[in-house]
């Protein structure tokens, strides 16, 4: 028998089955050309957009914009060009890539900070959504795959100084590219970056790791709490009834306000509100695109052009009603609160256990009002009540409703939903927006039911909206600053009764008049203070969207 030796061995095996050998300088150029091929779809996707490719003045520029590319991935994925440093660092990129592309081709969104923020503060339930079978082939053709190379292959190391004076002149000559093509094509260059500055988040995976470092950065700065509105106090001339107020504040959940039938919209979407004695404000815009971002900023002093990380770091609405003596509590059926009701009592009911309402961890927005009437028998005072909804929360729009409220049918079943048409996904989205009518009905009804003891309102409002595939793009969290109308553009509904109107000098005939009229989340914070007749500094009577209909 022949006695093979191992180099012998080795020698008659598969190429393919030997275990690669690639350089520094190489392993950083392939993978450069992958990320900027295969994980630069949503990247080039938006660029095609904006350029006309039928010149070929215009090829020539999107050949040399892939040049930069590939030029400014080789310059990046080199700085991490250290041994026992490299393969780690590259596989996270090829991860972190292969995760991104993902999102942004299929959903059109966009990896920023608060993207990421989002993905750090949502729950398992919402999660899991996104991390369906598509997903996960994806993610095994163009990241697992990949970074399985990486992790395989033997880096060839030259002597030190030879390797150092190689990498430097691969360096060198990816700048050389890099700020060639820029000044090549400068007018083209700067006229995208100046009329499609978008285009920079879709860089693929620089700006999404930008993002993950900014995010990291924010929550890394000091936490103190920044008192506000620590004069707060009833108003004297409150209560003239010798009665209490209780005002119950709904915080929607990716609801647009285009899906209200209240607004205009052809299905009949508020069957329930319509029936009831409602103002709906039809012109009303959201402090951000997405709940991490919009329920913080709502609820602070500061608006939208003044929200920032810092702004978090200060009390905020519900701070302000608890130093002037409101009850306030908060039950929630989303992923928290952002850190509002940090200071004031609150209830999770996403956990309860309802054969009812429940199911598979997580419970229709009605759970919201289980056990709420007790709350009330045994409080005394002016109060607060803040009902944070499940509502509209995507992409399993189907779960968000009772079976009974599949009205448009069919609905998209399955969580890809840039797999159904346009029709089923519209049909699913709309039976969340039927059930949040006759949610929204329910709370009427429970204050109804109180009007003995208290002189009621009811404020709701969406913290967003959501895109339905309109120009290509799904769900919501884009930049505000390009973002579309859907997403920003939300529903909020006003319900009162007659003693509060009476006792509170409001006008309920001037409100309606005012319907049209430009509100935001910015008018929240100090109407409400206006409704529970709190003074304080922090109060500002022109956001005050009651100030201009008092008669008293």
């Amino acid at each position: 028998m022949t006695d093979l030796s191992s180099a012998s061995f080795k020698r008659i095996l598969p190429a393919w089955l030997s275990r690669p050998s690639l350089g520094v300088v190489t392993l950083t150029v392939v993978c450069a050309l992958f990320v900027a091929t295969i994980d630069s779809y949503a990247f080039w996707n938006h660029l095609f957009q904006v350029v006309d490719a039928s010149t070929l003045r215009h090829v020539a520029f999107l050949f040399t914009v892939f040049v930069v590319l590939v030029a400014w991935l080789t310059l990046f994925f080199s700085v991490f060009g250290i041994k026992y440093l490299f393969k780690p660092v590259l596989i996270v990129m090829l991860v972190t890539a292969s995760m991104a592309g993902y999102f942004m081709s299929q959903n059109g969104v966009v990896i920023d900070s608060v993207m990421i923020r989002n993905m750090a503060e949502t729950n398992y339930n919402e999660a899991s959504e996104l991390l369906t079978a598509k997903s996960a082939l994806y993610f095994l053709a163009t990241g697992l795959l990949p970074a399985l190379f990486v992790a395989a292959v033997r880096i060839k190391y030259r002597p030190f100084f030879r390797e150092v004076l190689v990498r430097g002149a691969t360096m060198l000559m990816a700048s050389v590219l890099l700020v060639g093509g820029l000044l090549a094509f400068y007018k083209d260059f700067s006229f995208i970056g100046r009329e499609h500055s978008d285009l920079r988040f879709y860089i693929n995976p620089t700006y999404p790791i930008h993002s993950v470092v900014k995010y990291v950065v924010n929550r890394t700065r000091s936490t103190g709490l920044v008192s506000v509105g620590t004069d707060a106090r009833k108003s004297a001339s409150s209560a003239a009834d010798g009665r209490s107020t209780l005002v119950v504040v709904v915080v929607g959940e990716t609801a647009r306000a285009s899906a209200f039938s209240l607004n205009g919209y052809g299905r009949l979407t508020n069957p329930e509100l319509s029936k009831e004695r409602v103002i709906n404000f039809r012109n009303v815009s959201s402090c951000g695109t997405s709940t991490a971002i919009s329920v913080p900023c709502m609820f602070s002093k500061f608006g939208r052009d003044g929200f920032n990380g810092d702004a978090e770091h200060y009390e905020n609405l519900l701070d302000v009603l608890a130093h002037a003596g409101v009850n306030v509590l908060w039950r929630d059926n989303n992923a928290g609160c952002k850190g509002v009701c940090a200071r004031v009592a609150s209830e999770q009911v996403s956990d309860n256990v309802n054969p009812v309402l429940c199911h598979a961890g997580e419970c229709y927005d009605e759970e919201l009002l289980t056990g709420l009437q007790e709350y009330l028998d045994n409080i005394k005072g002016d109060t607060v009540v803040v009902l944070h909804q499940m509502g509209s929360h995507g992409p399993s729009y189907y779960l968000r409703h009772p079976a009974s409220y599949t009205r448009f049918q069919p609905e998209c079943a399955i969580a890809n939903v840039e797999e159904c048409s346009s029709e089923m996904l519209v049909n699913a989205y709309d039976n969340t927006i039927a059930y949040t009518d006759h949610f929204l009905a329910e709370v009427i009804h429970l204050l109804k039911r109180n009007s003995a003891a208290f002189d009621t309102a009811m404020v709701y409002v969406s913290d967003h909206g959501e895109s339905l595939g309109e120009h290509g793009v799904y769900l919501h969290g884009l930049p505000y600053a390009f973002a579309p109308d859907e997403q920003k553009k939300v529903p909020m509904v006003l319900w009162m009764s007659d003693e509060l109107t009476k006792v509170s000098s409001i006008d309920g005939d001037c409100l309606a008049q005012n319907r049209d009229t430009a509100y935001s989340h910015d008018n929240l914070f100090h109407s409400l203070l206006g409704v529970m007749a709190v003074e304080t500094v922090a109060y500002r009577a022109e956001r005050d969207l009651f100030s201009t209909c008092r008669t008293g």
